[in-house]
């Protein structure tokens, strides 16, 4: 399931190297939404470079 609320983002608003929280659950078979979690991230090993960067880059 996917949401998209808005298609354009300040820089400050981009968190780079993060992913969204789950905020879904099947509970007896019915998703349930945690409103409470809907802007909460985590880090993941990301890197600082750009896709191109690092494709150029001697392995």
């Amino acid at each position: 399931m996917t949401c998209q609320a808005r298609s354009s983002y300040l820089v400050d608003e981009v968190l780079w190297g993060h992913r969204f929280t789950s905020v879904l659950s099947l509970e007896d078979g019915f998703y349930e939404v945690d409103y409470g979690s809907f802007h909460h991230t985590f880090e993941v090993p990301t890197p600082s470079c750009s896709a191109r960067q690092l494709a150029a880059a001697p392995a």
